[in-house]
């Protein structure tokens, strides 16, 4: 949970002075955290992937704070993707394959029989 737990940015202050040394001006500036990944989460715990999934599958416990931690990533990729700090595709790409938006999307009735009488 504390790999996921951190916030999504970061805001540091830039400052510039005057060449006496002075300050000329300071103003905020967001800095998005990385986001974080699964894949990252395991190599920062000397495990594969695969080992996250199989004890997700073995262990209730794990998979309820695998979903906890993917509501966290979720969050920095809104938060971010909105503040215009990940490329849109890329933000789009993982949208949909990582975390299933679009997988709902919402789906045309088909359409009743007609029947086309052509008449001379």
């Amino acid at each position: 949970m504390e790999y996921f737990s951190r916030p999504p940015q970061t805001c540091e202050k830039k400052v510039a002075y005057y060449p006496d040394g002075g300050l000329k001006s300071e103003e905020p500036v967001v800095i998005p955290s990385p986001l974080p990944t699964f894949q990252a989460f395991a190599e920062s715990i000397g495990v594969p992937v695969s080992v996250l999934q199989q004890w997700r599958d073995e262990h209730a416990e794990f998979e309820l704070a695998c979903q906890r931690a993917q509501q966290m990533q979720e969050n920095a990729w809104l938060v971010n993707s909105l503040g215009g700090f990940y490329n849109s595709s890329f933000a789009q790409f993982f949208g949909k394959t990582v975390l299933g938006y679009g997988a709902g999307e919402v789906q045309q009735p088909a359409p009743e029989s007609i029947t086309v009488h052509i008449v001379d």
